[in-house]
């Protein structure tokens, strides 16, 4: 599916990122991230006494921007992990590996054609709203390297191993090991799934204000995002949820915001004045994704369009 070598399973996708993380040795330094992301990233660098360095996104895709408005940003950083967001592959791995080591993280990108295969590893998450699921919680390093791997294993698990270093209780369950393999072989059939919810959330689009960037061959669809007019945003999500619709943030707030950074992140803000993700998973039903679009077809229609009462 990925393409690697070894895999090696973990109790959760931020285990997984601060284990590699701890093996690749980058304590003091630096680790290149985008702004418009997941905090999980935050929590895992600064667990291994690394230094989080945000980096702005490309508001068309939600992906890091290979030319961000502080090209300097990139100098001295120890590795940089490579989010696909929302499915969409990001076209700034082979930019960043001529720069620096690599992590892909999958979180939102298993199954993705070519999502996995560049870098040093890549990591996955097996949460419960992710691709697939190992029962609520689990992850996984993939790589080429076998040291590595054998790295991350010795990492994972502390019982009977000498303790000259930080180790850890990491490991994944046998009943979690069961349902992601149960939930591996299912992987085609919900990708598909996800797929035909949507291309009928595209056919909608067309009389939406909202707009949702294309696609690469290839790629997933992990959510639905769209971008709604410059300060709809708040009116949009508040309607969706009066009518019973859980359209949300992708990601509740840039980490520059969170984190009290300095600096210029206009793709990241726009993200976030911007993007909204309507309901996408394998187990929604026809009945409520037709729901959702016609929630959506009021929400997001022209101003000049119909509205629903408040």
């Amino acid at each position: 599916m990925v393409g690697r070598r070894h895999g090696v399973a973990v109790s959760s996708g931020t285990a997984a990122l601060q284990l590699l993380l701890q093996v690749l040795d980058v304590q003091q330094r630096r680790v290149l991230m985008p702004s418009y992301v997941c905090t999980a990233l935050v929590h895992a660098t600064r667990a291994v006494g690394a230094i989080p360095t945000l980096t702005d996104v490309d508001p068309s895709t939600g992906n890091i921007d290979v030319v961000p408005a502080d090209e300097g940003v990139f100098d001295d950083c120890a590795v940089a992990i490579l989010p696909h967001m929302f499915g969409r592959l990001a076209s700034a791995a082979g930019e960043l590996s001529t720069r620096m080591p690599v992590i892909e993280d999958l979180a939102m990108a298993l199954g993705a054609v070519g999502a996995g295969g560049s870098g040093v590893a890549a990591v996955c998450s097996f949460y419960a709203t992710k691709v697939i699921t190992s029962g609520g919680e689990g992850g996984m390093v993939v790589t080429d390297d076998a040291a590595l791997a054998q790295a991350v294993r010795e990492l994972r698990d502390y019982d009977g191993r000498v303790p000259d270093r930080p180790r850890w209780n990491f490991k994944l369950t046998d009943v979690g090991a069961a349902v992601g393999r149960v939930q591996l072989r299912r992987l085609p059939q919900l990708l598909e799934r996800r797929r035909m919810l949507a291309a009928r959330y595209d056919e909608a689009s067309r009389n939406w204000t909202a707009v949702r960037p294309d696609s690469r061959k290839g790629d997933i669809d992990y959510r639905y995002v769209v971008a709604v007019e410059s300060g709809r945003l708040d009116s949009a999500l508040t309607a969706f949820g009066e009518h019973g619709v859980v359209a949300r943030r992708p990601v509740d707030a840039p980490l520059h915001e969170l984190l009290c950074e300095e600096g210029s992140f206009p793709g990241a803000d726009e993200m976030k004045d911007r993007a909204l993700s309507l309901p996408l998973y394998p187990a929604l039903s026809d009945a409520d994704a037709e729901r959702v679009v016609t929630v959506a077809d009021r929400v997001l229609a022209p101003p000049t369009g119909p509205e629903f009462a408040r």
